[in-house]
């Protein structure tokens, strides 16, 4: 008998146990990677409040800029949008009129001629069941609404303008109003209604505002319908 022979297959095992090792290595390496742990789903949650704050940010900065350089008021801007759909293929809430008073810089969007591209969406985040179980004139799930909103503790009692993201995973609304207790979410009645090129209507009654204790922060978030599968999320992106 060769010993030899036994010498050659027993590195070899050797060799098929470190390479069995590091497989499993990589493999929980992989599965742990960006978070410390936290597995996939969590981590989409995360990234995609990001997002939507990140996006939230940059049209607010871009409305600020054009407020200061280019003397816009609520009455000038065009928030008029080529994308945003309802699940039957209308325009979403709040983008089909003009301004009440045109003026030119005043444009959201580029397809009017402003910065903000209006090719963006969210429809990643949306939840699953949102889309196949809501009626055909509910805006998709992941896309925006603009309107006038008036949430309290925003700029004066004036009326102000909010954006909106509907059917969203109920985890990524939660997230934004307290990414640290993740509370619960309402179903809070408010009105989203009136046209940017009529005068902004005086919501001040008690089903008008948004008010409810929970969407004090910057963000705003309920459940679309109080049995639906989804919530919206929003903030206010002109207060006045």
């Amino acid at each position: 008998m060769n010993p030899n022979r036994h010498s050659q297959r027993g590195n070899v095992l050797f060799i098929i146990l470190i390479a069995i090792g590091l497989f499993a290595a990589l493999s929980v390496a992989i599965s742990n990677s960006g978070n410390s742990g936290m597995s996939a789903e969590p981590e989409k949650i995360v990234l995609g409040a990001s997002q939507i704050k990140q996006y939230f940010a940059s049209v607010r900065k871009e409305v600020m800029r054009m407020k200061v350089t280019n003397g816009c008021g609520s009455e000038n801007f065009d928030w008029r949008n080529n994308h945003w759909k309802r699940l039957n293929g209308s325009p979403s809430n709040g983008i089909l009129q003009g301004p009440q008073t045109p003026k030119a810089g005043c444009a959201i969007f580029k397809s009017r001629g402003g910065p903000i591209s209006d090719t963006i969406d969210f429809e990643e985040l949306a939840h699953p069941e949102y889309n196949a179980t809501m009626p055909s004139y509910s805006v998709r799930g992941g896309h925006i609404v603009v309107n006038w909103m008036d949430k309290e503790g925003s700029g004066t009692d004036a009326t102000d303008v909010g954006m909106e993201i509907r059917g969203l995973k109920t985890e990524i609304c939660s997230y934004l109003l307290d990414p640290e207790t993740k509370p619960s979410l309402f179903h809070e009645g408010k009105s989203s209604s009136g046209g940017f090129n009529l005068p902004p209507p005086d919501y001040s009654g008690s089903n008008e505002v948004i008010d409810e204790p929970g969407n004090s922060g910057e963000f705003f978030a309920h459940h679309g319908i109080s049995t639906g599968p989804a919530c919206d999320v929003g903030t206010i992106i002109l207060a006045r």
